[in-house]
C-alpha cells in the first residue's frame, strides 16, 4: 500500500474509534527513520497512544531521532532478542514502552529482567500477546481484532478496503 492509502486507513480507524478508545499504529519494523518520521509526523494529530516498531530494531539511531521529534510514544520491539538489545533501545531513548515477545527474548526470566530495567527507567512495559499470523491475517482484513480488551469499553473494529467499522 501507499503512505495514502496507510493514512486513509489510519484516519479510518481512529474515526471508527473515536476519541475515546486507544489508537496504537505498527509499522512492523517496515520503515527507514525518515519515512518513520513521515508517517508520524502525519498521524500524530490523530492522537495514537502509541506508534509500534516503526523502524529496525537494529536503527537505534534512527529510532532514537524518532523519539525525540515525535510526542507520540515509540512502543517496541518484539522482534528484539534479550536483555542487551533492549537496554541499548531504553539508554538510547528510542523506546518509551519497551514491549518484547517472550518467547523472542528467551522466557519469563529474560522478559522480568527486561521489564525491570525499562521501569527503573519509568518506562510502559507490555507484551506481544497476538501471533504474527494473526496480525498478517488482521492486515489482510480476514479477521478482526478486539481492542480495548483492558477495559469494560471493548470494541472489535474490521479493516477493509471500504474502511474502518466498529461493533
Amino acid at each position: 500500500r501507499s503512505f495514502n492509502e496507510d493514512l486513509a486507513r489510519i484516519r479510518a480507524t481512529r474515526e471508527a474509534l473515536g476519541p475515546d478508545l486507544n489508537l496504537m499504529v505498527d509499522a512492523n519494523t517496515s520503515l527507514s527513520s525518515r519515512v518513520a518520521m513521515r508517517y508520524a509526523e502525519a498521524i500524530e494529530p490523530l492522537d495514537p497512544r502509541w506508534f509500534e516498531e516503526p523502524t529496525q530494531p537494529e536503527d537505534v539511531e534512527g529510532c532514537a531521532d524518532l523519539a525525540r521529534r515525535t510526542r507520540i510514544p515509540v512502543a517496541g520491539f518484539e522482534t528484539a532478542t534479550g536483555r542487551a538489545a533492549f537496554a541499548r533501545l531504553i539508554d538510547a531513548g528510542a523506546v518509551q514502552v519497551a514491549q518484547f515477545d517472550l518467547v523472542q527474548v528467551g522466557g519469563i526470566t529474560e522478559g522480568r529482567k527486561i521489564a525491570a530495567y525499562a521501569q527503573m527507567r519509568h518506562l510502559a512495559v507490555t507484551t506481544g500477546a497476538i501471533t504474527k499470523r494473526l496480525d498478517r491475517l488482521v492486515a489482510r482484513g480476514l479477521v478482526t481484532r478486539r481492542v480495548g480488551a483492558d477495559d469494560a469499553r471493548t470494541r472489535t473494529v474490521t479493516l477493509t478496503d471500504a474502511g474502518a467499522r466498529l461493533t
